[in-house]
């Protein structure tokens, strides 16, 4: 996505908006790929395709995203690396930001609120019209609490966040397995 030159604000939330690449100037995207030739593009990816490239690479990275880690890798000697998701937490923050919004939601009584709002996840035509009721009835405290600058600012910070983390995973793949190496994903259990 790209920068298309705008952006709106209600006080509390920004709104930057985005526009495909592959859009023209009217922000329609071009005529779409039939389905033999994306399943061609894929296939093409397939390293039973690439078997002459993945033998001359000097190294092989394989990595796994099953492996009790979100990201398992080891190369050519052995050499692993992981990237669990409590890495992920602490880089990003996530979990101490659960913890202010929890302990926010429990000075302003917003935790007793939210538990007697009945589940939306219904097929009955009955009890999600109760749902809708009782969401109703709190809806004005509710955008009070919400409306804290304190949301807006956790969720620009865990973006921010994640997106340090995920180079900060890029640059520790290239500290550990150098600047020339090729990867390859899978599930290990599979193919072994």
């Amino acid at each position: 996505m790209q920068f298309e030159g705008s952006i709106t604000t209600d006080g509390t939330s920004v709104s930057v908006y985005l526009k495909h690449p592959e859009a023209d100037k009217y922000g329609k995207r071009r005529a779409r790929k039939s389905a033999n030739m994306v399943a061609a593009e894929v296939k093409v990816q397939y390293m039973e395709k690439n078997l002459p490239a993945c033998r001359a690479a000097e190294n092989v990275v394989v990595i796994d995203p099953n492996k009790h880690d979100i990201l398992y890798c080891q190369d050519n000697s052995g050499m692993t690396f992981r990237y669990t998701a409590n890495q992920r937490a602490v880089e990003t923050g996530s979990r101490r930001f659960a913890t202010e919004r929890q302990q926010m939601k429990k000075e302003a009584g917003m935790d007793l609120i939210e538990s007697r709002i009945p589940s939306h996840k219904t097929m009955n035509l009955m009890d999600f019209m109760r749902y809708l009721l009782v969401r109703r009835a709190d809806w004005d405290r509710q955008k009070d609490f919400y409306s804290h600058p304190a949301h807006t600012w956790w969720k620009w910070h865990a973006f921010i966040n994640r997106q340090k983390s995920e180079s900060n995973l890029i640059s520790n793949l290239r500290n550990k397995y150098g600047e020339n190496f090729t990867i390859v994903m899978g599930d290990w259990s599979d193919a072994g």
